[in-house]
């Protein structure tokens, strides 16, 4: 009884280092654009940098995007009118509201992606997987996390994904 009771007091101290390096990782320098047009306004990177990240980006965008089974259950998330239908009966996806990538300098450990805007949070971007990113255009610091590559999906989600809704679940709801 006693030696359980220390492997389990081991174990949570584990998981607390564990959290503890996780949400102290260094932020990240990213670039974030709503458009390739805005991209190359900006001067950092030339007119085919931006629409070849664009394309990365929008390419991603159909395979990493929140799925959802309905427009009522992605309007939920996103608002009415901001997102799409993919297939002829299938699921219901967010539009792409913008794109994050790799500034020109420096180690490019940046994933370029797509970026989304949630409907209780339109002023800040959100990755795929409902990491924050501010919603300055150019140059801007995220989490490490935030910069990591998303997975494709291949679930659709209930309703609650993002926002405040995911954090008030105390988790995500959408699979991945």
């Amino acid at each position: 009884m006693k030696r359980s009771g220390n492997i389990a007091l081991l174990m949570m101290g584990v998981a607390a280092v564990a959290w503890t390096m996780t949400d102290t990782e260094e932020p990240a320098d990213v670039a974030v654009y709503d458009s390739p047009e805005q991209c190359a306004g900006d001067g950092i990177y030339t007119e085919e940098q931006c629409q070849d990240e664009f394309a990365t980006a929008e390419a991603e965008h159909a395979n990493v995007a929140p799925r959802y089974n309905s427009s009522r259950d992605c309007y939920g998330d996103f608002g009415y009118n901001r997102c799409q239908q993919v297939g002829s009966g299938g699921y219901w996806i967010p539009f792409m509201m913008g794109y994050m990538l790799a500034p020109r300098s420096g180690m490019h450990t940046v994933a370029t992606q797509p970026l989304y805007r949630s409907s209780d949070d339109p002023f800040h971007y959100r990755t795929a997987y409902n990491q924050s990113v501010n919603g300055t255009k150019g140059l801007s610091r995220v989490s490490a996390t935030a910069t990591k590559p998303p997975r494709m999906r291949t679930k659709t989600v209930a309703r609650g994904g993002f926002g405040s809704r995911a954090a008030s679940s105390g988790g995500f709801s959408f699979g991945g």
